[in-house]
C-alpha cells in the first residue's frame, strides 16, 4: 500500500511539474500572441496610412496631369495665334511688293 502511495505521489509530482510546464508555455504563447497581435495592428495602420498617401498621390497627379494638359492647349492656341499673325504679315508684305515692278 506504501508502494502504491510513493507511487500515486511520485506520479502527481510529475503531473504537477508537467502542469506547471504546460502553463509556462502557454503564458509565453500568450504573450507571442499579443506581440504579433500588436505588430499586426501596427501594420495595419500603417497599410491604411499609406492607402490615404497613395490616395493623395493620385489626386496630385491628377491635378498636375491637367495643368500639364492645360499649358499644352495654351501653348497650341498661342501658336496658331503666331502662325496666323505671321500670315497676315507676309501677305501685307508680299502684296505691297508686287505693286511696284
Amino acid at each position: 500500500v506504501e508502494a502504491k502511495a510513493a507511487e500515486d505521489r511520485n506520479l502527481l509530482v510529475e503531473y504537477e511539474a508537467n502542469c506547471t510546464a504546460l502553463g509556462t508555455t502557454i503564458l509565453g504563447l500568450q504573450e507571442d500572441l499579443e506581440e504579433w497581435q500588436a505588430r499586426c495592428e501596427d501594420l495595419t495602420r500603417r497599410h491604411d496610412d499609406d492607402q490615404e498617401k497613395l490616395k493623395e498621390l493620385q489626386h496630385k497627379i491628377k491635378e498636375k496631369q491637367t495643368e500639364a494638359e492645360d499649358l499644352a492647349i495654351a501653348m497650341e492656341q498661342l501658336r496658331m495665334v503666331e502662325k496666323r499673325r505671321e500670315a497676315e504679315y507676309s501677305g501685307r508684305h508680299s502684296h505691297k511688293k508686287g505693286g511696284f515692278f
